[in-house]
């Protein structure tokens, strides 16, 4: 999947509002599909072992969900932030909220979501996932409609983050957390908080070791960073939504 978005990126290099760094661009790209071959060779062993194609096709569907979540959340965040709180370096596209080279790594992340909820008995149900949807909307209408009346315009930006605003703007992913745990109970809790953890520790992991063998970071973070911009807790929360994104999708 990977090498075809490139092949077409490739073939638009100068597109506007893409960008690709030049400088060993044609290094780095070689060098990171040698890094996650091992994976794709995994995954299609699988599928001939299993004899289930379906395998392929819902690696496939995760990672471009996983690049639709994070590009959707990137535009949300920075409704209540002046800086994105994370930007791509490399194959960008969208304001940088995503890249070109992120279907395999959102697959594989997606697929750790999944493993992590049935190794521990816990799935959403289409009822649990609508509710979760009113309740993130109304949260987001309830804070534009404060704005409009207290300033009498369109603005959610904070000045600056910290603990109490980050904590508002969470609020849109906390309160349906709360409501599906008192739906499904407190294990359901654990487990989402389980996924952000997991998530966190991953991806900063990966991070890393992508920045150590192909000598450029994939991506940085902009607010609380630990680790010159590598990770920041502040990704542990949308973590845990992203958890809940792809298991709706299996839902």
């Amino acid at each position: 999947m990977n090498l075809i978005l490139l092949s077409i990126r490739l073939v638009l290099k100068r597109t506007k509002g893409i960008y690709f760094p030049a400088k060993g661009l044609e290094n780095i790209l070689v060098n990171y599909h040698i890094l996650i071959l091992p994976s794709i060779v995994a995954l299609q062993m699988t599928a001939l072992l299993v004899k289930s194609p379906a395998i392929i096709l819902a690696f496939l569907v995760l990672g471009i969900w996983g690049m639709i979540g994070e590009t959707l959340f990137s535009f949300l965040w920075q409704l209540f932030y002046q800086k994105p709180i994370w930007e791509y370096k490399v194959a960008t596209l969208f304001r940088k909220y995503t890249s070109w080279l992120n279907p395999t790594l959102w697959a594989i992340g997606g697929m750790l979501f999944v493993l992590i909820a049935r190794s521990m008995q816990f799935k959403l149900s289409v009822e649990i996932v609508l509710y979760g949807i009113v309740a993130f909307v109304a949260l987001l209408t309830s804070r534009l409609l404060f704005v409009l009346m207290s300033k009498g315009r369109l603005s959610f930006r904070f000045v600056d983050i910290n603990l109490a605003n980050y904590l508002c703007a969470a609020l849109a992913i906390i309160v349906p957390i709360i409501i599906l745990s008192f739906r499904q109970g407190v294990s359901a809790l654990v487990v989402i908080s389980i996924m952000g953890l997991v998530a966190f520790i991953a991806e900063y992991l990966a991070g890393k070791f992508l920045a150590k063998l192909l000598d450029v970071k994939f991506w940085v973070y902009s607010y609380w960073t630990w680790d010159d911009g590598h990770t920041t807790p502040t990704n542990i929360i949308p973590f845990m939504l992203a958890g809940l994104w792809f298991l709706a999708i299996v839902a």
